[in-house]
């Protein structure tokens, strides 16, 4: 549904923010594919960042001794290549709260620079303002 929301927003192409993998993020992401596949987009219209994420058990015992936001990190990268306004989905609100810190550090705002859904109904993304 994220996806699609984007994609009935104008979007026609949408980055899909998966810093890392799990058990359940595989149905997340075959769900942004089968939105694109469903608007008739290609299957590049669907990017993911990171290209290749790693495992989340791997993620974590790199970075257990120190605080690491893989959705931050996600967020830096993306907003260094990309340009313009974009529609981006995230595989958890987590994800989405790193990367709208990313974002203001480079200056950009959700909803003016970018559109963000975030996943899971985290109480804190529903906030306004």
């Amino acid at each position: 549904l994220a996806v699609e929301t984007l994609l009935r927003a104008g979007h026609r192409e949408v980055v899909f923010v998966l810093p890392f993998t799990d058990y359940w993020t595989h149905d997340r992401l075959a769900g942004a594919r089968q939105a694109i596949r469903d608007a008739g987009l290609p299957e590049r219209a669907l990017r993911l960042e990171p290209a290749a994420p790693p495992p989340y058990a791997r993620l974590r015992a790199r970075t257990e001794r120190i605080y690491h936001d893989p959705g931050y990190e996600a967020g830096r990268r993306m907003f260094r290549r990309y340009a313009g306004r974009v529609g981006i989905a995230t595989v958890n609100d987590m994800t989405a709260f790193g990367l709208l810190e990313a974002a203001a550090e480079k200056g950009y705002r959700a909803g003016e620079d970018f559109d963000l859904i975030g996943f899971d109904d985290d109480p804190r993304s529903r906030h306004e303002g």
